[in-house]
Parts: C-alpha cells; sequence; structure tokens
C-alpha cells in the first residue's frame, strides 16, 4: 500500500491500541512517539468520536475499508480535523491489525464551518427582512432557492431545488401573465427588472412580492441563468394602506379629515359649474363639549364623538362627504343638491338627530345639541376654503345667538370674519412683541371718598390695527389658550406697579381680573405665587376677580385654586354679580370677599326704583355673607350718592376716572393723597 508522505499513518491492534505511528502523525497531534503507543485511539477521538468508533468497528468486522472524516484532540486539547482511510488486515479470517492514513482537513474544515455559519447568518438576515435569494437555470428549469424564498412561496424546505412551473403554480391567476413576459424580457436581455405581483398559498392565503432579477450572460452575448431575489412585501404594503388611511381619516371617529374635505368639495364645485347645481357646506360644532370633557372625562367625551360621528353618517347620503376638523367640530359636504334651501333641511334634521340621548361609556344618557353654520356655492364662496370659512362664521353667529340652532352664512358678514382672522394672526407673538399694556381704573371708599384700590384691565394696541377693545381681543385669547401665558404677565406687571407705588409712598391694593383657562390649566396658583415672590409686596395688596359665570364651571378646580391663594394672603372678588350663573351655595362654598355689581344694575340706579330695589338686595346679601360690594359703571353723581345710601362701599367708573397708565395713577394717587390731607387740616 502506497502511502503518501504528508499523510499521518497509524497502526493499531483490533482493540484500537495504537502500535506504531509516523512523523507527520506525531506533528498533527503534538504527541511524542512513545506517549502514543500504547494509547486508545479512543481516546484521541473523545467521547464525541464514540458514534465514528462505531461505525468503524462494524466495518472492520465485515473485512470492509472505512471512509470518512474523524474530529480529534491534539495534546493540547485542541480539535483538529482529518479524512481518514481506515484499512482491515485479516489473518486466518480473524482481524490482525488495522492500519489508518489520514490527511488533516483543519483548514478546510475551518473554511467550510465559517461558509456554513455565514450562510445561516444569511438565512438569518433574510428571514428577518422577509428577503430570499434564488438562481434559475432556463436550461433545467429549475430553481435554486434558499430557505427565505421556499418559506415566502410555501414550498417545502427540502434541497431548495424547486422546478419553475412550482413557482408559477403559486402566482396569482390575475398577475401570471404579465410576471411570465417579465421573466420572458429579462431571458431575452438581461437586463434587471423589479416586479411585484400576489402569489396565493396551498391554504388560500395571499401575499404580496416584489422579485427583482437580472440575468447572466455566456461568453457569445446570450442568457444562461438568471438570478434574483423576493421579497414578501405584505406586510409593507398593509402599513403602506394604514399609513394612507391616517392621512385621510380621523383616528377617533373613522370620519375622513380636513384634508379630504378640500379634496371632495373642489370636486363638487367643478361639477357644480358644469350642471349648474348647488354645493351645501355644513360646519357643525358640538355645544357645551368642554364641560362632558371636563366632567365626565375624555374616556366619555370620545364616546359622545363617535357615536355624533356615526349619526352623521346615517343621515346624510353616501355620496356626502362627513368630516371631523377639529376637536369637537365637524363638516358636511353636501353634493348635487336643488337649492340653498335643500341645504338647511339637511341640517335641521342632523340637529335633531344629535340631539337624541347618547349612552357614554360609564355614564349616564348624555344630551349635547350642536350649532351648524351653513354656507353654499356659488352664493358665499367660490373655493373650498371660502366656503368652509363661512360656514364657520355662520356657525359662531349661533353660538353668540344661544347655541342649538342652525343658521346661513350671510354675505356682510365677510368684513367682520376678516378682521377677526386677522386679528388671531396679529395676536400670535403679541405678548413677545410687548404690544400688550395694563391700565389701572380707580376704586373710591363711598365713605372716605378716597382712592383705595384700583382694578387691572389689559389693553392691546397692535401696531397694524390700533387699538383693540378688550371686549374684541380677550374672547380670542380665551379661544386660543393664550390667555393663560397672557394672564400670567398681566398678575406679574400688576404686582410689580403696586411694589413700585409702595415704595414711593403711594399703596394701593390691586385687582386682576383671572380666567377660568388659567384655573383649568393650573396655572393661577404657581403665577400668583412667582408674582409675589418676585415684587416682594403684601399678598393682602392683591385682590382677583373671577367672573360670575366661573362659577357655572367645574366646581372642585376652581374651588381648590381660590382655596390655596385665600390661604396666601389674596383676597377673592366675584366680578359681574347678578348677570351670571352664582347661587347662595357657591358664595358659600367659594372664599370670596367682595361682590362687584354689574353696572347693568348701576347705570340707571338714580332714575329706576327696579334697579335701586335690586342693588339694595344684593347689599343686604353681601352684608349677611360679610361680603363688600363694590358698584361698577358709575358714571354721574346721583348714581353715586344712590349707591352710598344703598351701603355700597366701593364704587368705580367714569365719574371717577377712566382706566390710566401706572404712571398717571401714581399721580392720582399723590393728588387723592394731598387732598385728604388738607382736608384733614381743614
Amino acid at each position: 500500500m502506497a502511502v503518501d508522505q504528508a499523510a499521518m499513518l497509524s497502526v493499531q491492534e483490533p482493540d484500537g491500541t495504537i502500535v506504531v505511528v509516523n512523523d507527520r502523525f506525531c506533528r498533527a497531534t503534538g504527541f511524542a512517539r512513545e506517549e502514543l503507543v500504547g494509547l486508545s485511539y479512543r481516546d484521541m477521538l473523545g467521547q464525541e468520536g464514540e458514534p465514528a468508533c462505531a461505525e468503524i468497528a462494524a466495518a472492520l468486522r465485515a473485512g470492509h475499508i472505512w471512509r470518512g472524516t474523524l474530529r480529534q484532540r491534539r495534546k493540547d486539547g485542541g480539535p483538529f480535523w482529518t479524512e481518514a482511510v481506515v484499512h482491515p488486515f485479516l489473518a486466518g479470517g480473524r482481524l490482525r491489525r488495522v492500519v489508518t492514513v489520514q490527511r488533516d482537513i483543519s483548514r478546510v474544515m475551518q473554511t467550510e464551518n465559517a461558509l456554513n455559519a455565514a450562510l445561516d447568518q444569511l438565512d438569518e438576515v433574510q428571514t428577518l427582512a422577509h428577503v430570499g435569494s434564488w438562481e434559475w437555470d432556463p436550461a433545467t428549469d429549475v430553481l435554486n432557492c434558499s430557505r427565505e424564498t421556499l418559506r415566502i412561496y410555501g414550498l417545502p424546505e427540502t434541497d431548495g431545488m424547486v422546478p419553475f412551473g412550482d413557482v408559477v403554480g403559486r402566482m396569482h391567476p390575475d398577475d401570471r401573465a404579465f410576471v411570465l413576459r417579465a421573466v420572458a424580457a429579462i431571458k431575452a436581455d438581461g437586463v434587471a427588472r423589479n416586479v411585484e405581483f400576489r402569489i396565493v398559498l396551498d391554504d388560500g392565503t395571499v401575499r404580496n412580492v416584489a422579485v427583482g432579477a437580472k440575468g447572466a450572460r455566456r461568453g457569445d452575448g446570450s442568457v444562461a441563468v438568471l438570478s434574483g431575489t423576493t421579497q414578501d412585501i405584505t406586510q409593507r404594503l398593509a402599513a403602506d394602506r394604514d399609513l394612507k388611511r391616517q392621512a385621510l381619516r380621523d383616528p377617533l371617529t373613522g370620519l375622513f379629515n380636513r384634508r379630504v374635505v378640500d379634496l371632495r368639495l373642489e370636486e363638487a364645485i367643478g361639477r357644480a359649474d358644469q350642471t349648474g347645481g348647488t354645493v351645501g357646506v355644513l360646519f357643525l360644532d358640538v355645544d357645551g363639549f368642554k364641560d362632558v370633557n371636563d366632567r365626565h372625562g375624555h374616556g366619555a367625551a370620545d364616546g359622545l364623538l363617535r357615536q355624533m360621528a356615526t349619526r352623521l353618517q346615517q343621515v346624510v347620503r353616501a355620496t356626502d362627504v362627513v368630516a371631523r376638523v377639529g376637536g369637537d367640530e365637524f363638516v358636511v359636504v353636501l353634493d348635487g343638491l336643488k337649492g340653498p334651501e335643500a341645504a338647511v333641511t339637511v341640517a335641521e334634521t342632523l340637529r335633531r338627530r344629535l340631539q337624541e340621548p347618547c349612552d357614554l361609556p360609564g355614564q349616564r344618557s348624555q344630551t349635547a345639541s350642536v350649532s351648524i353654520g351653513v354656507a353654499v356655492y356659488p352664493g358665499h364662496g367660490r373655493t373650498a376654503d371660502q366656503l368652509v370659512r363661512c360656514a364657520d362664521l355662520a356657525m359662531y353667529r349661533v353660538k353668540d345667538a344661544g347655541r342649538n340652532g342652525v343658521r346661513v352664512f350671510e354675505p356682510e358678514w365677510g368684513t367682520r370674519s376678516n378682521r377677526r382672522l386677522a386679528l388671531l394672526e396679529a395676536l400670535d407673538g403679541a405678548l413677545a412683541s410687548g404690544e400688550f399694556t395694563v391700565h389701572y381704573q380707580p376704586q373710591v371708599c363711598l365713605t372716605t371718598d378716597r382712592i383705595v384700590s384700583v382694578e387691572a384691565l389689559l389693553r392691546w394696541n397692535p401696531p397694524c390695527h390700533g387699538a383693540v377693545s378688550p371686549a374684541e381681543f380677550v374672547p380670542l385669547l380665551e379661544e386660543t389658550g393664550a390667555i393663560v401665558p397672557v394672564g400670567r404677565w398681566v398678575l406679574g406687571k400688576a404686582c410689580r406697579d403696586v411694589a413700585g407705588w409702595v415704595a414711593r409712598g403711594a399703596p394701593v391694593r390691586v385687582a386682576v381680573n383671572v380666567s377660568y383657562a388659567q384655573i383649568l390649566h393650573g396655572d393661577l396658583v404657581p403665577a400668583l405665587e412667582m408674582a409675589l415672590a418676585d415684587s416682594g409686596i403684601d399678598p393682602a395688596l392683591i385682590e382677583l376677580e373671577l367672573t360670575e359665570s366661573m362659577f357655572g364651571q367645574e366646581i372642585a378646580p376652581v374651588a381648590q385654586a381660590l382655596d390655596a391663594c385665600r390661604a396666601m394672603g389674596v383676597s377673592i372678588a366675584v366680578d359681574d354679580f347678578g348677570i351670571g350663573y352664582s347661587s347662595l351655595g357657591h358664595l358659600k362654598r367659594f372664599p370670596v370677599n367682595v361682590l362687584k355689581v354689574d353696572k347693568v344694575f348701576t347705570e340707571e340706579i338714580h332714575r329706576k326704583d327696579r334697579d335701586a330695589a335690586l342693588v339694595g338686595a344684593m347689599v343686604t346679601l353681601a352684608r349677611s355673607l360679610g361680603l363688600r360690594v363694590v358698584a361698577e359703571g358709575i358714571e354721574v353723581a346721583e348714581a353715586v350718592e344712590v349707591c352710598r345710601v344703598l351701603g355700597c362701599d366701593l364704587a368705580q367708573g367714569y365719574f371717577f376716572s377712566r382706566p390710566l397708565p401706572a404712571a398717571d395713577v401714581e399721580a392720582l394717587l399723590r393728588q387723592d393723597a394731598a387732598a385728604a390731607g388738607a382736608g384733614s387740616a381743614a
């Protein structure tokens, strides 16, 4: 038997005991010759080599040569692999010796293991990415597929060799023809192409796949094989559909959003131009929705919106568009109407339907009305944006008139609407630009005729509009939420001005108006703490004024905030008393110190006995509760005398002074103090 000199040679007894080894065997294993002779070969193979030992023993007993791969251990414990041929030598029918010839293939095995690991990693990556690879030989019509490719097509995980016809059979019948045309084109020119199509699995599941393929050319330029990737894009397409749906739908109600309103409305306008028809736009706002949210929580409020969305869809036609465009705002586009009256009819039907009780999650039935504004094309606007704005303005007219109604836009409102939009735009950044100022109107004690306090009044003078009335811009601050930072600024400014007057010997108490939004956002108490700390004034010099209507809001946050403010030492006044929603229970519950009688009762108090009687009753009520009374809106001396007789403590109005800048107030306080001093001297 000729043996390669580079081969490892060993001779063993039948039981595996090593008898002879060559130098190559010693170098490969790291053992000395004397260490190897007498050693059992099983020791070199270890426990992991038991299966191979059993195979070799069986072959030798049968007188056969065994060929295979062995994993062995060197003297240092490190593994190495050999390609082995084991020869039996028989004498008299008995096994006498065993000769083993081996070739060290450790590097080959390491390379192969690394390749297998890389292939396993590639399979894992392909599985994670849902991308499989393949190669197709048109000559044999067989594809060599990765495991992920087989999984995508729902084919058995065999050796990866799949007839092309099995893949064709998975193609969706409606897509098969154009896919095969693309394959034929690649076979013809080898140019890479990407094709998306559907496949149908054995259980009927439909998957979307994206296949990228190219051809490999022979020396003569013809295409030999096609190779490429197959990606499962089912989830990606589903996600794309969800994103498109989210881009067009309101996630809470499932209704369309404002983007769809504009698109569909422009389309409806185009059709109306061709047919001479009418397009109606309804803008709906839920009355008192904020109260539902504050009293019952977001879950109940969301439930109310979902039920209203369902009812809207039930009333209008399938061809009409229903959209949610804001928190509690909806828009309905009515296409192809016979005339403007039809839009009003639909609006009234919707108003009645939406007014029916709703069952809210975890709550009793809740009734909520809606205010609806109506605009029609072509009478009220030529574009989608114009029509929606007109309907929105009409809706606000319903709100101003008491809610729960329908109103059609009137063209003469356009000028006012444009001003409102311009003021909203101007308010953005007005605080940072220093456009707000605070003026102060004195409050005079009717017993001493001295100025004892002033009311801080916000003023706005934007460069592009001139002075704007508080009656016009304060509601806009409330609507946008800007009243919170502006209210914080007013409180700080008033405290700083009082600190200046005190430092210069003209102390006076200041009354500052407070918005419900400041309480709801949790800003009032920290804003007051900061203003007092920064100015260092006595809290007794601060009085917070709340409108009587605020007591119609959620009681708990108002009471909690006012209790905290009173604990700091400030006083609380109820402004506009007599025209809001307060009750004796509210006056008892809240830590009120002052009642301010609204000017609606005082402006003609000297001429109307009924007004005098009402103010007298308010004074009596205040006295029984230990409260001071301030009469607002006093403009003539006769009214002053009536208020004095009725027992009012203070009076405020143009008779005494108009609201003044801080510097002028200080001068007035000094003048008042001087007059009082002169009177005392006399």
